[in-house]
């Protein structure tokens, strides 16, 4: 029998949203000892706080308190972003597994969230937007959201 949680995987690669895939990827996949694990071609991340891609080892995610929050606002493409199964193929091939630890936080996940936007490590203080846009994780998706953790 598969690995169920591999075969999860594969299923939200190939229907979801490819920035669901992305996180869910460097959730599960870490770089071998010989190379770096690449980030997905996705074009250029709008990141939160003036932050840059070498502040977050998951980017397009962070685990903050074993929750993980998408940090990444949005891209600037220029062509066809990788799909998100293509980049899973990439980390099957080239990557090695091994999965984050995540707790599925009760009531306090809004507080976690807080916390997040209070400590995490921004260049410079959070704007508003940014701050709505890491509190809006914590609500509950519409019915027919595709990002959902």
């Amino acid at each position: 029998m598969g690995d169920p949680g591999l075969a999860g995987l594969i299923r939200v690669a190939g229907r979801e949203s490819s920035a669901m895939s992305f996180g869910l990827c460097r959730l599960v996949f870490a770089a071998r000892e010989t190379e770096a694990m690449r980030e997905p071609y996705a074009g250029l991340p709008f990141m939160l706080g003036q932050t840059e891609a070498t502040d977050w080892p998951l980017m397009p995610i962070c685990l903050h308190q074993g929750v993980p929050f998408l940090i990444v606002k949005g891209r600037l493409v220029g062509g066809q972003p990788e799909d998100g199964a293509d980049y899973l193929a990439y980390c099957l091939k080239f990557c090695r597994r091994e999965p984050q630890s995540i707790r599925k936080p009760g009531e306090e996940l809004r507080s976690i969230a807080q916390d997040f936007v209070r400590h995490g490590p921004w260049r410079r203080p959070l704007m508003d937007d940014e701050e709505s846009f890491i509190l809006a994780q914590t609500e509950e998706p519409p019915e027919n959201e595709m990002w959902r953790w």
